[in-house]
Formats: C-alpha cells, structure tokens, sequence
C-alpha cells in the first residue's frame, strides 16, 4: 500500500497562491483523494490519518468537581482533592481478600408479591367484626318483633297483630339489614372480580373499590324498592302493598343473616371458586323462590294473572340485576383504567 506523503500531495496539488510563495498548503482530505483516484477506501483512511496535523490542547484551568477521567485540574479548595479521592475508594479498597474479577452469583430464588386478599386485611376484618356485633344487638332488640314477622310471612298470625309488638327500630332494621347486606354483597363480587379478571390495580386501593360497591349496591336496593312502591301503587291497594312490603323487608334481614355465616366462610376458608358458587348460587334461590311465592301470593293470587306476574317479576328484579351487574363489571374496567 503506498501512502502518500505531505511532500507528494505538494507536487500533486494544483497549483495556487499557497505553493506558489513556496509555503505548505492546508491539509485538506480532498487533496488526498485526488491524488489517491484508484485507492480502497481502507487505504484512503490510512493515508487520511498519517497525514492530519498536530493539534494542540488546552487544558481546563477549572477545578474537576466530578473527578472525570484524564488530566486532573487545579481545584479552588484544598480540601477537594480529598474529597474526589473519596469517590473512588470503597469500603473494600485495598483490602486483599476483595476479588472482583471472581463472578459471584446469590444463590435462591426470585420472590413474587402476594397478591390482595380480603383475610389478611385488618379493616375488612374489623369492619365484619363490627357487623356481626350490630346483627346481634339488633336481632336482640326485635326478637320479638321477628317472631311475628316470621309467624306472617307463613301466614300462622293476623297482620294485626304485628303492630302490638313495635319497637324502636322497627322502622328502621330494613335500612341497617338492607346497608350490611351492600357490604356483604360488595365484598363477594371483590372477590369474584379477583378471582376471575386477576386484577392488577396498581394505585388504586381495594378499599376505594369496594367503597364505590357499596354505593353502587345501596343505588340498587333503594332504586329497586322505589321502582316497587311506584309500581304496587299504581295497580294494587294498600292492605296488599302493606302485606308485601313486610314480607319484602322481612326477606332482606333473612338474607342478611343467612348470607353472613356464607361472607365468612368465603372470605376467610380457602374453598374452590366453585365450591363458593355453589353456596351463593342455592342461597340466591331460595331467597328469590321464597320472594316470587309471597308476590305471586299477596298482589296476584289467580292462575289468569300469571303473565301479568312474570313480567312484574322481570321488570323489578330480574333486569336490575343484570343491569348491576354490567354496571359493577363496567365500572371496574374503568376504575383500573383510570387509576
């Protein structure tokens, strides 16, 4: 390979103002090309490379506060020599049994983070506790209360004797029963939507879900115990609406205190999924086949009235409940999008 020299590329070069007053003339790698027409492009590189001029370095008069590779600069402290000396030293600097060109490897096994469960969270336990001691005071109080109840809803007492035995809370256990049974209910479809869509969610707290559940849920009883009253208004007296709205709320509590021994087996046993299907799948009809009997019983009571009570039955409890349900399902999706 033949590499040109600084004083061929002179006698090469076209002539100028440069070569002519007999002065070298500025290095320039196109000249190096034309005078190298055949050369490899290897070649032309190393001819590039022997002939760059000298360059001259300055240095940085300023201090290396980051204690940078290369020549060191003059620091305006005395004490910042010391200092950057500490960034490269350890805690094993020039310790004789450190060997870093030996590879190490940490034997065991990478750790995976358990995912929530409602069992070990302290507010779901003490919010359960909570209820069960409120079930208990209150079915204390209205013992008697219920006893009538029961005996009317199997139709072994006269409605006039429920209002010998009123209580305080008689106007108001419907409301307790029907927010502890949103709580209840709240919590299993936490646990279905845990189990069946594996949640991930991120910032967004569990009890901030279950939080809009329960509102979702009390939205529903109230809602659909609305939409019951508007429609027994409208087409039936009010002996029949009174009958049925004993029974109704006498079946809310029944389902309230039935559905809580299921809550804790579910939340704190580790049964199969199926297993728990199962369970609330036989409570939620029998609670549904006690409810369409008294309705069929109280407000129709006539085999020719029998379509008229299918559609009743669907329009007020079978659609709200698929329309919860796609609100609950729906509301998740967004809520884990969001957050």
């Amino acid at each position: 390979m033949n590499i040109c020299g600084i004083d061929t590329l002179k006698l090469e070069a076209p002539a100028d103002s440069a070569s002519a007053s007999g002065t070298s003339a500025p290095f320039s790698v196109w000249r190096i090309a034309q005078s190298m027409p055949n050369a490899t492009p290897s070649q032309l590189d190393s001819a590039i490379q022997a002939n760059l001029p000298p360059r001259e370095r300055f240095l940085s008069s300023r201090p290396d506060t980051l204690n940078l590779p290369g020549i060191r600069g003059k620091s305006l402290i005395p004490q910042l020599d010391s200092i950057q000396k500490c960034y490269t030293m350890g805690y094993f600097y020039q310790n004789p049994l450190l060997h870093p060109e030996i590879i190490a490897e940490t034997p065991g096994y990478s750790g995976e983070p358990r995912p929530y469960e409602l069992r070990n969270d302290e507010w779901i336990t003490g919010t359960l506790l909570c209820s069960f001691i409120f079930l208990v005071f209150l079915v204390r109080y209205i013992w008697r209360f219920l006893t009538v109840r029961t005996k009317e809803f199997l139709n072994m007492a006269d409605s006039a004797s429920v209002h010998e035995t009123k209580t305080s809370l008689e106007d108001y256990y419907g409301l307790f029963a029907t927010a502890i049974l949103s709580l209840m209910y709240s919590l299993i479809f936490y646990g279905y939507t845990q189990h069946s869509l594996q949640l991930f969610l991120g910032q967004l707290s569990p009890h901030t879900l279950i939080g809009y559940y329960i509102i979702c849920f009390l939205s529903f009883f109230g809602i659909k115990k609305g939409l019951y009253a508007f429609v027994n208004c409208i087409f039936f007296d009010k002996i029949k609406q009174k009958k049925w709205g004993n029974s109704y709320s006498y079946l809310i509590f029944t389902e309230t205190i039935l559905l809580f021994p299921v809550l804790l087996i579910l939340v704190y046993f580790n049964i199969s999924a199926y297993k728990a299907l199962y369970i609330l799948l036989i409570l939620f009809i029998f609670v549904k086949t006690l409810l369409l009997f008294k309705t069929f019983r109280i407000l129709f009571n006539n085999l020719y009235c029998l379509f008229h009570f299918f559609v009743y039955f669907c329009a007020l409890e079978i659609i709200p409940m698929v329309l919860i349900w796609i609100t609950l399902t729906r509301l998740t999706n967004s809520l884990i999008v969001i957050f």
